[in-house]
């Protein structure tokens, strides 16, 4: 049990460092790019990265919304 406990907050704590690294690089992008080519970046090389990790293994499914609706209004929220 104390291992599942030390995983968890090195977890926790990566993820946390790892945001605020996003952060910094993507305030100092913003000064030479613009934001919008910033965020398609930042959505598109997260993507590559999902994929590469869950298509193998999930293969067409991935694609597949069980909950259709929910995606949609998701993806309005994004736009907004």
């Amino acid at each position: 049990m104390p291992s599942h406990t030390f995983r968890g907050i090195a977890l926790g704590a990566s993820a946390v460092f790892f945001f605020a690294c996003l952060d910094i690089v993507t305030k100092k992008l913003a000064t030479d790019y613009n934001v919008p080519l910033i965020l398609f970046v930042r959505y598109l090389g997260n993507l590559l990265l999902l994929l590469a990790l869950f298509a193998p293994k999930q293969g067409s499914s991935l694609l597949k919304a069980r909950r259709t609706g929910l995606a949609i209004v998701r993806a309005l929220c994004l736009v907004v």
